[in-house]
């Protein structure tokens, strides 16, 4: 649905599928996803032999999708808003031009950021021998882009999207990282 037919940008998105032999018709209407250059696409994500609706539009910068299993007479959600934020991570910037970071699982990221040395210096977030001034901390995006992929081979489709780490008061990117997040949420890959 958009405001006028010539507009770029839409204001809902609603699938309706219809079972040809009983015409039953199933709606499906995730009321996050707005935007531009919509799309609509299917892949097995779930291990279920069944395909999944993989809806997707862009808005302010960022990808919106929603992923919605087709079982039985029931459209269930299987990817939504919330999943939408990407990687959450706990950052902070260390000396020597240094990020550090650890996901929920505890688990640690250490990145080494001398390749922007004299953007770190120059926005006054460290100092010319590496000490960290405290005038600023590191935060991450929602997905930028959430492109599924078949990495294994198997005929059943990951997600890997991409997030930026950047300053939060100065928006300096520090690194591009792209994450792979597998549906069932359990597992987390690093590249």
């Amino acid at each position: 649905k958009k405001n006028n037919v010539d507009d770029n940008e839409f204001l809902s998105f609603e699938l309706i599928v219809t079972d040809g032999d009983s015409q039953l018709k199933r709606k499906f209407s995730p009321s996050f996803l707005k935007g531009a250059n919509p799309g609509i696409s299917l892949y097995e994500f779930t291990g279920d032999n069944m395909p999944e609706v993989f809806i997707s539009a862009e808005a302010d910068g960022f990808l919106l999708t929603s992923i919605a299993s087709l079982n039985e007479n029931i459209i269930k959600p299987v990817f939504q808003e919330n999943h939408n934020q990407g990687v959450q991570l706990n950052l902070s910037f260390g000396e020597n031009f240094s990020l550090n970071g650890s996901f929920a699982n505890s688990t640690k990221l250490a990145i080494n950021l001398e390749h922007i040395k004299p953007a770190l210096i120059s926005y006054g977030i460290y100092t010319e021998d590496g000490k960290y001034k405290e005038k600023d901390t590191p935060s991450i995006t929602p997905y930028s882009s959430l492109i599924p992929m078949d990495l294994e081979g198997d005929g059943i489709y990951e997600l890997c999207g991409t997030q930026t780490i950047k300053t939060k008061n100065s928006n300096l990117p520090l690194c591009n990282r792209i994450f792979q997040a597998l549906l069932h949420f359990s597992l987390l890959h690093i590249f």
